[in-house]
């Protein structure tokens, strides 16, 4: 075991590089549930861990979900940004503000006021301006909840945002806690988890838990 760090170094605004060293499928082929077995290395960490503890991951958004984003907001990338969310001190590459910094899903009535005002198509002006109106309250509830930032750009390619627009009116990606499925004093160098992959479809779309399909898909061993 390598030498402990002083765990006071590591905190949610630092946390601790832990490598994944177990992905395995716990359920039955066939099932129509995903659960998986991870374990996470803690060594060289000096962090320690009780029953009942949980354990924070920041996870980073599909790269597939960043690069359609990017294509419909005509960005390359590279283009900095400071998101009102994070409040930086200094700006950052859009890319990597969609990739681990701001969450991708949940858009709110913030956005579609901003898509309203750019709209250049009559048919979405008129659409948006009706999702607007106090009348109009529970269906644009119902309208968002089947819908993420990029079925918004998607559906109004017209109503174009400025890279710096786009991202202040995203939240910032907090970090997911899992509850902690080992013994501290039997796994004292590693955490074991027990995670249910989320994985769905709506507006036509397949979705994902960003943490849980993190963990499973893009964390590597």
């Amino acid at each position: 075991m390598s030498s402990p760090a002083d765990p006071a170094a590591f905190s949610k605004d630092r946390p601790f590089p832990a490598k994944l060293t177990e992905n395995r499928l716990l359920n039955r082929p066939g099932s129509a549930k995903e659960t998986r077995h991870f374990v996470v290395d803690l060594r060289g960490s000096g962090l320690h861990y009780k029953a009942g503890d949980s354990l924070g991951v920041f996870a980073s958004n599909r790269r597939e979900e960043v690069d359609e984003l990017l294509q419909r907001l005509g960005a390359t990338g590279s283009e900095l940004v400071s998101p009102a969310p994070l409040k930086l001190t200094a700006p950052i590459s859009l890319r990597e503000a969609l990739t681990d910094r701001l969450a991708l899903a949940k858009p709110t009535r913030k956005i579609v006021e901003p898509l309203s005002a750019k709209a250049t198509a009559p048919e979405d002006k008129t659409k948006l301006a009706g999702l607007l109106t106090p009348e109009s309250k529970d269906v644009l509830i119902g309208f968002l909840e089947q819908r993420e930032f990029v079925d918004l750009l998607a559906e109004f390619p017209r109503a174009k945002l400025t890279p710096q627009e786009f991202v202040d009116h995203l939240r910032k990606l907090m970090p997911r806690l899992y509850s902690i499925a080992s013994s501290g004093r039997m796994f004292p160098s590693d955490v074991h988890l027990t995670v249910a992959i989320v994985r769905y479809e709506t507006n036509h779309r397949q979705r994902v838990g960003v943490c849980s399909s993190f963990l499973a898909d893009r964390a590597h061993l």
